[in-house]
């Protein structure tokens, strides 16, 4: 066995399957699912997942991936709807292929996910530093509707592991009233934002919503078309400067993957997609 960064290749010639009767059966039932491929091989542009024996690449050459494997817009919540949407009934994903790269962090090697740029590691750890900076005049107008009794309720896709850095960092930023209750984070990566905002008006009366994406004011948008958006901004348009407040982001969101219609494609497709989405005089 070779070795590298002194781990040693894992040797699996012994390891075989088994299933249960009743596994069984229940796969027999769910009729439709998916078995998803999705590692360093995804980063190919031709052959198959099977590219790394294929092509015979050398071992180092092929680690080189390492430093490029960052799928920044991977959604697991996007997969689970297209398998529910697809009648699916069961999804397999291969976390560990011939090429020996696993999509966990695993204590017999360096060749990792882990160890790749997509990790939430170094966001937490941004996080913990506690010094994201307010919006202008976001302190002074929040703390204005506190001084009149008005409830702020932040409704945030951090994950619920930050929830005190969070906090911490709103505090700090000099927002008064933070209470921990009314910090309402994404659980268990779901990050639709209707759900937690039918909490908040099951007691309360939303007078306003402020957000950078049309997603933060109603579920409607989730997931539509570029036309159905536009539709239905123009529907609540008597909403737009009174109820619902828009911070400009013109760096990511949602609309983004309008443009790209949910479709997951190449880098190319895409500038193809952004391009003909421009409106030029």
């Amino acid at each position: 066995m070779s070795e590298t960064q002194n781990y040693k290749v894992e040797d699996t010639s012994a390891a075989r399957l088994t299933v249960s009767p009743k596994g069984a059966e229940q796969f027999k039932q769910a009729g439709i699912g998916l078995s998803a491929h999705w590692g360093l091989y995804s980063l190919s542009t031709s052959g198959t997942e099977w590219i790394y024996f294929n092509d015979r690449i050398p071992l180092q050459t092929y680690r080189e991936r390492l430093k490029l494997f960052n799928p920044q817009r991977f959604s697991a919540e996007e997969w689970a709807d297209l398998l529910v949407e697809a009648g699916m009934k069961f999804l397999l994903i291969t976390s560990k292929h011939h090429d020996g790269f696993c999509l966990w962090d695993s204590n017999y090697t360096d060749f990792k996910v882990t160890n790749t740029p997509f990790n939430t590691k170094d966001w937490y750890a941004w996080g913990e530093m506690r010094k994201a900076k307010a919006v202008p005049g976001a302190v002074d107008f929040l703390n204005y509707a506190v001084s009149k009794g008005v409830k702020i309720f932040y409704i945030s896709n951090r994950d619920e592991v930050q929830r005190q850095a969070t906090v911490d960092n709103l505090k700090s930023a000099g927002f008064n009233d933070v209470a921990t209750e009314r910090v309402m984070l994404r659980v268990n990566g779901e990050s639709p934002k209707g759900p937690r905002r039918d909490v908040v008006s099951a007691t309360y009366r939303i007078v306003l919503l402020v957000g950078d994406n049309l997603d933060d004011f109603a579920s409607a948008f989730e997931k539509r078309s570029i036309a159905e958006r536009f539709a239905e901004a123009d529907r609540m348009r008597d909403q737009w400067g009174s109820r619902f407040i828009v911070l400009p982001n013109a760096m990511y969101g949602t609309w983004e993957n309008a443009i790209y219609e949910h479709q997951r494609l190449t880098e190319a497709q895409k500038a193809e997609k952004r391009a003909a989405a421009l409106e030029l005089p």
